[in-house]
C-alpha cells in the first residue's frame, strides 16, 4: 500500500522531534557566543576610538603651535616695517631649525606671492600652490588651514595661513608649509598591536599620515566603507569599514575640535575571529556528535515501534476486507490498545454487514413494491376514469344548460386526474426501465411553436402572455417528438402556474454546437433548496403550498428523464423568490440535416 501525499516515516518526526530537542541548547549556546564576539568588539571598538581621540588632540595641538608660531613671526619688526626682502632672510634663518615645515611663504591682500623660502627672492611664482585657503584668509581675516596636497618636491603636505593685520587692515597672509614628518614621528610613538593602523586625514577626507604604508597611501581618498561610516555627521564614532588594504577594520574615529581634521584608528577583525575559532569549533562538534546520538537513538525506537505498526496496519488492512483480526500483543502500550479497538471493531463490523446486507435486501424489496404499486395505482385508476370520460361525453352531447357549470367542473377535475395518472404510469416506467424513446428525425422548431399555440389556445392567452422566440427556421433532431411535446408542454405548464399574469417567453436557439430551449417566467422564483431538488420524484416547494395540492411534484422528474434519454441536460436557474424562473433544455442536432438561421423578428410572436 503506497503512502499518502505528503507523509512521512516515524524516523523522521522521532528525528525531527530530537532535533526540537537539541535546538534550545544550541540557541542558547550560539546567543553566548554572539554576545562574547559582540563584547569583545565592542572593546575592541572603544579602544579605537579612545586611540583616535588622543591623536586628534596630538593633531588639534601641533596645529595650534604652527599657528603660534606664525603669529610670533608676524610681529617680527621686518614685516612691521614692511621690508619684505629683510623678513625673507629672517624667515629663512628660521626655516633653519623649523624641520617639519618645508617652506614659509608671504601673500599680500592681493594674494600674490612676495616671497617662498625653498626659492630665490623674485623667482617664486605669483600665485600660491593653493589658493582657497588663501582667498580664505583674505576674506575672513581669520587664520585656516589648507587641504593636504604635494609640495613643489612632491611631497605631502598642507599649509597653516595666518592673516598679518597692521593699522587695523589686513596686509598680509603669511603661510608654513608643514609636512607630515612631525606627526609620523607621533604616530609611530603610539603603543599600539602591530597591525593596528592609524590615519590622519584633512577634511577632504584625503590621507595626510599613516601609521603604516604612509609612501604608498598618502594622498589616497579614504575608502567608501569609511565614508559611510562618516555619513552620519557625527564628531566621533565606531564601527566595522575598510582599511586602504581592503581588509575589514573595526575602526573608531574623531575628528580635531577646530580644523575638522579627522583620525581613523582602525584594529583588523582576523584576531577577533581567530579568537572564537576554537570555542566555535567545539560548540559544532558538540552539536554534530548530540546530533549524530540522538538521530542513532531515534532510528532504534523507529524500528521497533515501526515494526508493532506494520502489524496493526496489515490487520487493519485485512479489516478492510472483511477478514478476521490476529494481532501479535507489543510491548507499546498505545499500540496494544489500537489493536485491541481493531479486534473490538472487526467484531462489530461483521455484525454491521450482516445487518447492512439484510437491510439492503429490504429496501431493494421495497423499491420494487414501491414501483409496483405505482404502476398498479396508475392502472387501477385509468380504468374507472376511462368511463367517467365518456360518460361526460354523454353528458355534454346533450347540452342541459341547467347542468354546464356542474360539467365543466367535472370536466376539468377529470383532466386534472387524467395527467395525474398519466404522471405516475410515467414515472413507473422510467423507474422500471420500460419507456422506450423513440429514433425519429424531428424539427424542434415546429414541435415548440405547435406546443405553444396549442397552450395559447388551451389556457385562452394572447401572444403578450406566452411569447414564442425562435433564432432559428429549423432544428433538427433525432429523438421522440411525442415525449419532447411532452416535455415542453410540462416546462411551459409550469410556467405558467408559477409565473402568475406575467409574460412567460419560450425561446430557441443555437450555443456551443447545442439547440438551447428556454422557457422563462417572472413569477415565483426559486431559493437555492428549491434548485437543488426541483428536478426530484414527488418534490414540490414549500413556497407554493397552493401548487402541492394540484400536483404531484412529477412533472419536472419526468422531464428530466425523458430530457436525458435523449442525450441531451436540463437545467434550472432563479435569482431568488420573486425573480422568475427559467428552465434550459440542451439537446444535440442531427448530424444529418443542415440547420440554417432565421432573422429572429421572423420567427417570433
Amino acid at each position: 500500500m503506497s503512502d499518502p501525499p505528503g507523509s512521512r516515516p516515524l524516523r523522521t518526526y522521532l528525528i525531527r522531534l530530537a532535533l526540537l530537542g537539541l535546538v534550545p541548547l544550541a540557541v542558547f549556546a550560539a546567543v553566548a557566543l554572539y554576545i562574547a564576539a559582540q563584547v569583545h568588539r565592542n572593546e575592541l571598538a572603544r579602544s579605537t576610538l579612545d586611540l583616535s581621540r588622543a591623536v586628534a588632540s596630538a593633531v588639534q595641538a601641533e596645529q595650534d603651535g604652527t599657528m603660534s608660531a606664525l603669529a610670533s613671526l608676524s610681529r617680527s619688526p621686518e614685516l612691521l616695517n614692511g621690508d619684505v626682502p629683510g623678513f625673507y632672510r629672517h624667515a629663512r634663518r628660521l626655516m633653519e631649525v623649523q624641520f617639519e615645515w618645508s617652506a614659509i611663504t608671504l601673500t599680500d591682500a592681493q594674494g600674490r606671492v612676495l616671497f617662498w623660502t625653498s626659492m630665490p627672492l623674485g623667482e617664486q611664482p605669483d600665485t600660491p600652490n593653493e589658493p582657497a585657503s588663501v582667498r580664505a584668509v583674505l576674506q575672513t581675516g581669520r587664520p585656516a588651514l589648507g587641504p593636504a596636497i604635494r609640495n613643489a618636491q612632491g611631497e605631502p603636505s598642507y599649509a597653516v595661513r595666518y592673516p598679518v593685520v597692521q593699522d587695523g587692515r589686513l596686509r598680509y597672509v603669511l603661510s608654513a608649509v608643514i609636512t607630515p614628518e612631525r606627526l609620523l614621528r607621533m604616530l609611530q610613538r603610539q603603543r599600539v598591536p602591530s597591525d593596528w593602523v592609524i590615519a590622519i586625514l584633512d577634511p577632504q577626507l584625503r590621507v595626510f599620515a599613516r601609521s603604516r604604508g604612509q609612501e604608498q597611501y598618502a594622498l589616497r581618498e579614504a575608502t567608501p566603507a569609511l565614508r559611510r561610516l562618516l555619513s552620519t555627521g557625527k564628531r566621533e564614532g565606531s564601527g566595522i569599514a575598510a582599511a586602504q588594504e581592503g581588509s575589514a577594520v573595526v575602526t573608531g574615529f574623531s575628528r580635531t575640535p577646530d580644523s575638522n581634521w579627522l583620525v581613523a584608528v582602525g584594529a583588523p577583525t582576523t584576531p577577533l575571529a581567530q579568537a572564537f575559532t576554537p570555542t566555535l569549533a567545539l560548540y559544532v562538534a558538540g552539536v554534530l556528535v548530540s546530533l549524530m546520538i540522538c538521530a542513532g537513538l531515534a532510528l532504534r525506537t523507529a524500528r521497533r515501534v515501526s515494526e508493532d505498526i506494520r502489524e496493526v496496519a496489515q490487520a487493519a488492512t485485512g479489516l478492510g476486507q472483511g477478514q478476521p483480526v490476529a494481532i501479535v500483543p507489543s510491548r507499546i502500550a498505545e499500540v496494544e490498545r489500537l489493536g485491541a479497538a481493531l479486534r473490538d471493531a472487526s467484531g462489530k463490523l461483521q455484525t454491521a454487514q450482516a445487518a447492512q446486507g439484510e437491510a439492503l435486501t429490504q429496501a431493494e424489496e421495497a423499491g420494487r413494491a414501491k414501483d409496483a404499486f405505482l404502476a398498479m395505482l396508475g392502472h387501477e385508476l385509468r380504468n374507472p376514469l376511462a368511463p367517467m370520460v365518456s360518460a361526460m361525453d354523454l353528458l355534454d352531447l346533450r347540452a342541459d344548460p341547467a347542468s354546464a357549470r356542474e360539467r365543466a367542473i367535472l370536466r376539468r377535475q377529470m383532466d386534472h386526474l387524467r395527467r395525474l395518472v398519466d404522471d405516475l404510469l410515467d414515472v413507473a416506467r422510467i423507474a422500471r426501465g420500460l419507456v422506450e424513446i423513440a429514433r425519429e428525425p424531428v424539427d424542434l422548431a415546429a414541435e415548440l411553436r405547435a406546443a405553444v399555440e396549442d397552450l395559447r389556445e388551451a389556457h385562452a392567452l394572447g401572444p403578450d402572455h406566452l411569447r414564442w422566440h425562435s433564432a432559428l427556421a429549423q432544428a433538427w433532431i433525432v429523438g421522440d417528438a411525442q415525449r419532447l411535446v411532452q416535455v415542453f408542454s410540462n416546462l411551459i405548464a409550469n410556467a405558467l402556474r408559477h409565473g402568475g399574469e406575467r409574460p412567460v417567453t419560450v425561446s430557441l436557439s443555437q450555443q456551443a454546437g447545442m439547440f438551447r430551449i428556454a422557457v422563462e417566467d417572472e413569477g415565483d422564483g426559486m431559493n437555492a433548496g428549491t434548485l437543488a431538488h426541483v428536478f426530484e420524484p414527488f418534490y414540490q416547494s414549500p413556497a407554493s403550498p397552493a401548487e402541492r395540492r394540484g400536483g404531484l411534484g412529477l412533472g419536472l422528474a419526468i422531464v428530466r428523464s425523458i430530457v436525458e434519454a435523449h442525450g441531451g441536460r436540463v437545467l434550472a436557474h432563479s435569482e431568488g423568490l420573486g425573480q422568475g424562473s427559467c428552465f434550459e433544455v440542451l439537446l444535440w442536432p442531427s448530424q444529418d440535416h443542415v440547420h440554417q438561421a432565421q432573422d429572429p423578428v421572423a420567427a417570433s410572436d
